[in-house]
Order: structure tokens, then C-alpha cells, then sequence
């Protein structure tokens, strides 16, 4: 063969080596899933099988490395990771990719130390549909650099669609969660569109699919993440108190997708028969939600026959990034806004600050919690309502928040079902009507009764339409229909205004 040919060869040969390893590239990360005191867990993701692993070190010069393990494959892409052990509390690392001996770029990342009483980090929800914005929301807290994230879920408007999380998710924290930890708890958006496959996939450590509950400390603080879709489930409660029995943490934080209490959006009541008497009984600071997209914090609640038992704090925040619902005014309610929005929270030893930022980076609302003797200060005591009152205002916001299975007409009526239980020995009268603009557009005969002391009671409405309606995909009525609940509490008349109405037929 002439001398040229062979040439030719080794170079094209040269070239298609050369293009195969370039074709192997970083699709997702590198990214960090929990933070640690003495081992970090890094994952990436790319979009072939290849020898690959993690150089690091206390310096530049990363003279440590680690072998990675393929954790799984979804859609053609290889997601491996690295679990780095015997790491220095405290203190930073820096660290870098290896791809069949290609190195990427340089990352860094800080472990903590288990008596870390001064710390930052931040807590946001929701924060699918909308890039922009969650892209802006992620800029101010890089500014801010907390230790580490909580997330309530919602990161992708599909779980199990494995574009999206490239799209909402990975594309907008590519520069952050490479240094700095995002723990989320499962949203119903990735529970409902797989099973919390693809979630359990990219981010859990062991948790398996249908049991995604976990936990972890930082410093003097323990983080608690329940899986929603386990409300009454008697093995996660089991689970709640064996975890947070053996923890003497100062802080304790517990976090999950649907709120506990919640005024606004959903109007959510996840978990009341069980969740608030445990909160209360195992010293719960701040219960964290999402799925309503606005911003709530609620007076600390106990209840008023408990006088001495803990108070305990709920806080919904929901606007990272999805479309915004409607906020609701209550005396329960500290603090109300629908807004896109993060919360960044500081820990000084024995003293939180609470700021909730808007995407703009003006401050909505803040909160000091003080503890002496591991107890709350005098101050923030005196700002505890009663758990009853609110219990009973959104047993009725919730029952005036509804979704009609028929639409309403002029000569047939829309049928409205109502179960009311008040939880108190008291009689409750309480009126019903249509609010003053949907009444311009709506009819119904107004229902006034009493809640007989703690029985469940049932009731049908009757809805019809005056004028043409429109319903859009969401089952958005137009014009709107909201009803209006006025009752008597403890001598005082009340009235709320419940969500819009929606339209979401039976489906046989």
C-alpha cells in the first residue's frame, strides 16, 4: 500500500476514534441529589455507556478519584454516579467529571459538619410550566448560595415524560445544582405521570417508587420529606415517628407536595385526621407545601384546649414557576400573596429568619422564630392561634371550592354536593349563597342551616346559568362561579369567599 494511502487511513481512523468520544457527552448535570458530612452522591447523565468516574480533591489539583456505577437507562440515557466517602467535614471540594479519560469542566461543592448551628438555604415549590421564570428564581439564589435546596415538588409538568425534565428541570439548574444540593419531595405532576419513576430515577438515593419518603440532617437541623400519595398510610406514619423519635435535633423541618392548610388554590386539606397532632406532638417548626401556586405562611396553631403544646408553623409556597392561583384573606394567615416567589431561611444557633423573595428580589414577607431553653420565645408565642377556628374556616373553604360534574343551564340545574363536619361540640348556623358578581350570571337558593356539634352533615346545592358559559381545557368556567360562606364562631360572624368553581365531568 503507498505510503499516502496508509496516511490517510491513520488519520480517518484517528478522526472517527476522535468523533466517537466527542459524541460522548454530558446530557444532564453534574449534579448533587443530598448533602453530606463526610460523603457527597454526584450524578450525570450521558448519552452513551462509557467508562467514566470523578477526580477530586481540597484543591484544583483533584488528585482523588472514584469509579462511577450506570444507576439506570431511560430513553438512551446512561445515568451514572459516584458516592464520595471518607470526605472532611466542612469543607470544600472541588471535583470534575471523567469521561473515558476526557475531563470535563471544574465543580466544587462543601460538606457540613454535625454541629453546624449557623446555616442558609432556601425552600421553593411548583416550579414547572414556565423556564423564565424559574430560570430568574434560580440567578437570585445562586446570589444568595445556600447550603442546600428543599423543593416541594413539581419540578416537570409531566414525570413521565423524560424530555421534560430537560427542559424544566435540568436546562435551568445546570449551574446550580452542580455545587449546591436540591432535595425535592415527589409532586403530583411526577407521581401521576409515572408513578414517580423517572423522579425516583434522577434524584432519590434508595427510596423505592411507590414509597418515597426519606430524610437528613444539616448541622443542628433534620429534614423530613413524606410522600403525598401515603396521607393516612399507617407504614409512612410508623416510619415519621421511629425517624423523628431518634433525632435531638434543635430544628426540625417537614416538607411535602399538598399543604396541611391551605386558604388559597387548591385549598388543600392533606392529612388532617392524622398529621397536625403528630406535627405538634414530635415539635415540628415549619411544615413546608406546595401544589396551591402562591405564597401562605399561617399564624403558628395549636389547638385551644392544648394550651401547652407545641405550636407549629405551615407555610405553602408554591411559585417557582407555575401559573399563579388566587390568595385568599384570613385572621389565620400571616402573610398571603399569589406571586412567583422563593423562601430563604438563616439559622444563627438558637435564632431562624424567614424571608420570602419575590422573582423581582423585593421581600414579601419575614418571620423570626427565637428559642430559649428549647422553647419558643414570648414574642412568637403570643402570635399562636387557635387550631380549631381554622380548622373550621377551611372545612368550609374547601367544601365552597368545587368542581361540578354536570354544567349548570337555564332549565337544568347543576347538583352540588356537600359533606360538612365541624370538629367542635358547638352548633355552627352558617349561610351559603353566591357571591354578589356571580350572582349576575348564576341563580341558586341561598342554603342556611346549623352544624350540629361533631356530625358529618350533607347538603345539595342547586346551580343554574342565567347566561352562555365557556369551559376551557382546565375546566376553567367563564364567567366564574364562586360561593360565599358566612357562619357563626365564638360570637363572631364570619365570611369567606371560596375558590372558582370548575368543570370536570364524570368520565365512565
Amino acid at each position: 500500500m503507498h505510503k499516502s494511502n496508509k496516511q490517510f487511513i491513520l488519520v480517518m481512523a484517528g478522526l472517527f476514534l476522535f468523533s466517537l468520544l466527542g459524541a460522548q457527552t454530558i446530557t444532564k448535570g453534574p449534579y448533587l441529589i443530598r448533602p453530606g458530612y463526610q460523603n457527597m452522591i454526584i450524578r450525570w447523565e450521558i448519552n452513551d455507556s462509557v467508562r467514566c468516574g470523578v477526580q477530586y480533591g481540597t484543591t484544583p489539583a483533584v488528585k482523588h478519584s472514584a469509579q462511577a456505577i450506570l444507576r439506570g437507562v431511560k430513553n438512551h440515557g446512561y445515568l451514572y454516579e459516584v458516592t464520595l466517602s471518607k470526605l472532611r467535614p466542612g469543607t470544600k471540594y472541588e471535583y470534575r467529571v471523567l469521561l473515558a479519560d476526557s475531563a470535563a469542566a471544574l465543580h466544587h461543592f462543601r460538606t457540613s459538619r454535625a454541629d453546624e448551628d449557623s446555616f442558609n438555604f432556601v425552600a421553593m415549590g411548583d416550579s414547572r410550566s414556565n423556564p423564565d421564570i424559574f430560570s430568574g428564581i434560580v440567578e437570585r439564589v445562586q446570589k444568595d448560595n445556600p447550603a442546600f435546596i428543599i423543593s416541594m415538588g413539581d419540578l416537570v409538568e409531566k414525570g413521565g415524560n423524560y424530555d421534560q425534565w430537560g427542559k424544566f428541570y435540568f436546562s435551568e439548574t445546570h449551574d446550580l445544582t452542580d455545587h449546591i444540593p436540591l432535595v425535592s419531595t415527589l409532586g403530583d405532576h411526577e407521581g401521576e405521570g409515572d408513578d414517580g419513576e423517572l423522579f425516583r430515577h434522577f434524584l432519590l438515593k434508595e427510596e423505592p417508587r411507590r414509597k418515597q419518603w426519606f430524610s437528613f440532617d444539616y448541622g443542628t437541623a433534620h429534614f423530613i420529606s413524606l410522600d403525598y400519595r401515603h396521607a393516612d398510610d399507617r407504614e409512612m406514619i410508623n416510619w415519621f415517628v421511629k425517624d423523628i423519635s431518634a433525632s435531638n435535633a434543635q430544628w426540625k423541618f417537614v416538607y411535602f407536595h399538598r399543604p396541611v392548610y391551605n386558604l388559597g388554590g387548591h385549598r388543600s386539606m392533606w392529612g388532617r385526621t392524622a398529621w397536625p397532632e403528630l406535627f405538634r406532638r414530635y415539635k415540628v417548626d415549619i411544615v413546608f407545601a406546595g401544589h396551591s401556586h402562591i405564597y401562605e405562611r399561617f399564624y403558628p396553631v395549636r389547638p385551644e384546649k392544648e394550651a401547652d403544646s407545641w405550636p407549629v408553623t405551615y407555610i405553602t409556597t408554591g411559585g417557582a414557576g407555575a401559573g399563579l392561583y388566587d390568595v385568599s384573606r384570613s385572621e389565620y394567615l400571616a402573610a398571603a400573596e399569589s406571586v412567583n416567589h422563593y423562601i430563604y431561611l438563616s439559622i444563627v444557633q438558637n435564632v431562624l429568619q424567614l424571608r420570602a423573595i419575590r422573582n423581582d428580589g423585593s421581600v414579601l414577607d419575614s418571620l423570626k422564630m427565637v428559642k430559649v431553653h428549647g422553647r419558643y420565645s414570648d414574642d412568637y408565642l403570643r402570635q399562636v392561634k387557635a387550631q380549631e377556628g381554622l380548622n373550621l374556616q377551611t372545612m368550609f373553604m374547601k367544601a365552597a371550592t368545587f368542581s361540578f360534574n354536570y354544567l349548570p343551564f337555564e332549565k337544568y340545574a347543576a347538583p352540588v354536593s356537600l359533606r360538612l363536619k365541624s370538629e367542635l361540640d358547638e352548633d355552627i348556623p352558617f349561610t351559603i349563597r353566591l357571591s354578589e358578581e356571580s350572582s349576575k350570571h348564576y341563580r341558586m337558593k341561598p342554603l342556611s342551616a346549623i352544624l350540629k356539634g361533631a356530625n358529618t352533615q350533607s347538603f345539595v346545592l342547586e346551580v343554574y346559568s342565567k347566561s352562555a358559559m365557556t369551559v376551557s381545557g382546565w375546566g376553567d368556567l367563564r364567567p366564574s362561579l364562586r360561593l360565599k360562606v358566612t357562619y357563626r364562631y365564638k360570637g363572631k360572624e364570619i365570611t369567606i369567599l371560596g375558590g372558582p368553581a370548575d368543570y370536570w365531568p364524570d368520565v365512565y
